[in-house]
């Protein structure tokens, strides 16, 4: 309905929720907090500071509540919870954003994509990288075909217990997280997937632990097309975020906490050695004057835009994107990772009809 504003209800507000989707939640036109749920938080000072929403404990209790008319909610809550949760909220009608990893396991993701089409609601996971300014000027700049064939991929995902908070709860133990390979490769995975328009094939991983339990992985990523994409990940350093895309004409680099959108080198222009010298003073320098508020505002962006696309899909009667299947793809592929990492052997990535079950089924 156009001109509408959609209730929305969230379930689990832990950091994510406060600092990340109710931000992002109160730059949204179409949309209103309408209710907050978490069994193991006190919510009367988010209560103050979303504007009144009504809080529960229990999100039974707050889809059961007749005085609220929900039209769709947010799940941010554990990963081992996600099933139980989501199929409920479907099957209460409601419209449901998905926060990633689908379910902790693929047995449960794929349950999920059942419940969904016996419904009739729109899911959409939150893969928020496809929304986000940087990633998408990486996008951009990648589809006008300049560097040539693909090749390679360079990333590096990590961060520190400062940025994010220390790893506490579910996150500390493998078998309820997926440790960072299942928490957070699986947003880098579905952005090369989303980039490349191909699919993982094959996964070579390596895992250590320092904090909690595999807190720091490096992957090797083999996807359909033949590019090989290198991963790193680790909740236990410094906070570093960037990416390389090499062709056989050039390479396309960002870096979240140094630019403010992507930027790309060609071969032809590497060969001047004072050219190369002269842009990289002008990045370091532009770097310095608007490092703060870039990051802020790709990172608060993201989920402002990743929100807005759900609504209008309710709004418009469309399947958002990315959905279920999406998700479950990336899980597929850090479901090999986690499993190459037990038997310290590549592993092939497999769909439902060759894989009954994945790492922590």
């Amino acid at each position: 309905m156009k001109g509408k504003v959609y209730s929305i209800g969230m379930i689990g507000c832990g950091v994510h929720a406060r600092t990340r989707l109710l931000p992002a939640l109160k730059y949204c036109r179409k949309a209103r907090i309408a209710a907050l749920a978490d069994p193991a938080r006190d919510l009367s000072a988010e209560r103050a500071v979303w504007g009144g929403p009504k809080t529960y404990s229990d999100h039974r209790a707050m889809l059961d509540d007749r005085s609220i008319s929900l039209d769709a909610v947010i799940v941010a809550t554990p990963p081992d919870s996600h099933r139980e949760i989501a199929t409920f909220c479907m099957g209460k009608g409601k419209h449901v954003l998905l926060e990633k990893p689908v379910a902790l396991t693929l047995r449960d993701a794929r349950a999920l994509v059942e419940a969904r089409d016996r419904t009739g609601v729109k899911v959409m996971v939150g893969h928020q990288r496809r929304f986000s300014p940087m990633d998408n000027s990486v996008r951009d700049l990648y589809g006008k075909g300049l560097i040539g064939k693909t090749v390679a991929i360079n990333a590096v995902h990590e961060f520190s217990s400062d940025s994010r908070g220390a790893a506490t709860g579910y996150l500390k133990k493998r078998e309820l997280s997926g440790g960072v390979i299942m928490e957070y490769a699986c947003h880098d995975i579905d952005f090369f997937r989303y980039l490349l328009g191909a699919e993982a094939v094959e996964v070579y991983a390596r895992v250590s632990s320092t904090h909690a339990d595999d807190d720091t992985a490096a992957l090797v990523v083999t996807f359909s097309n033949g590019v090989i994409a290198n991963l790193t990940l680790s909740s236990c350093t410094v906070d570093e975020e960037h990416l390389e895309i090499f062709g056989t004409e050039g390479i396309i680099r960002s870096d979240r906490y140094r630019t403010v959108k992507a930027e790309i080198d060609l071969i032809k222009g590497l060969k001047d050695r004072k050219m190369r010298a002269l842009k990289t003073f002008a990045r370091g320098f532009k770097s310095l004057m608007l490092l703060k508020y870039a990051f802020k505002r790709n990172i608060l962006a993201a989920y402002i835009s990743e929100i807005g696309h759900f609504i209008d899909s309710i709004e418009e009667g469309k399947d958002p994107v990315p959905g279920l299947e999406d998700g479950i793809k990336a899980m597929e592929a850090a479901d090999a990772a986690i499993r190459s990492g037990i038997s310290g052997k590549p592993v092939r990535v497999c769909g439902p009809e060759e894989c009954k079950g994945g790492a922590n089924d």
